[in-house]
């Protein structure tokens, strides 16, 4: 079970809802949203802030990767799983899909 997550083009944060959902609270501890637009994002830590909030989970909204902090004593850029959902069929180049691959991994 992982205990950290990084959900890369996180939108309105269903990524998190669906791994909440599917490892629960008690797996994992820290999570951090990647999304570029500052709107998606403002509202996607607003509609997931309620689901967590009697629990120790540590959310992290930030622009891109180079924002991501360490979180809660974890190493920067460390995560046990990664979700991409929906951004790799919008780049358009193969080329930049491998890169953005080869970057998370």
């Amino acid at each position: 079970k992982p205990k950290s997550v990084l959900d890369y083009g996180a939108g309105l944060g269903s990524g998190i809802l669906s791994v909440l959902n599917e490892f629960g609270f008690d797996s994992i501890k820290k999570m951090a949203c990647v999304e570029p637009n500052k709107y998606m994002r403002k509202l996607g830590r607003y509609l997931v802030e309620n689901t967590h909030e009697d629990n120790d989970l540590d959310i992290v909204w930030v622009e891109s990767l180079a924002m991501l902090p360490g979180i809660g004593g974890m190493e920067r850029g460390k995560y046990d799983l990664i979700i991409l959902s929906h951004v790799l069929q919008e780049i358009i180049s193969s080329k930049a899909r491998e890169m953005i691959i080869d970057t998370l991994y």
